[in-house]
């Protein structure tokens, strides 16, 4: 199980160096402001994704029972989607539009 983990910090690592080299984003200034995106991202895209994939009737009925995050249930799919419209953003205030971004990253070495 360790070196499933490792495997996987070891490629995301060189996964964000490849993708920080190829951008020309400077992105110790967009830093805090990414994490705190990514930090609300989780949060709301979790129990969104929770509330919306696993039991969206009981919520839709109880519409105050999505703020409470105490009573558990946070979806792993809404937290990714969170980060991912998370970073989209981050990149969208950079001025870099998000097709262009994703063009450099999958094409250009």
């Amino acid at each position: 199980m360790k070196l499933i983990l490792e495997i996987g910090n070891s490629s995301t690592k060189l996964a964000v160096c490849n993708g920080l080299r190829i951008s020309n984003i400077n992105y110790l200034e967009n830093f805090d402001d990414l994490i705190g995106y990514i930090i609300i991202g989780v949060i709301v895209g979790g129990r969104l994704g929770y509330v919306l994939f696993y039991n969206p009737i009981f919520y839709f009925e109880n519409i105050l029972e999505i703020f409470k995050l105490w009573n558990g249930g946070m979806s792993f799919h809404g937290a990714l989607i969170g980060i991912i419209i998370s970073f989209s953003y981050t990149h969208l205030r950079a001025h870099e539009t998000l097709s262009y971004l994703v063009w450099r990253l999958l094409v250009e070495k």
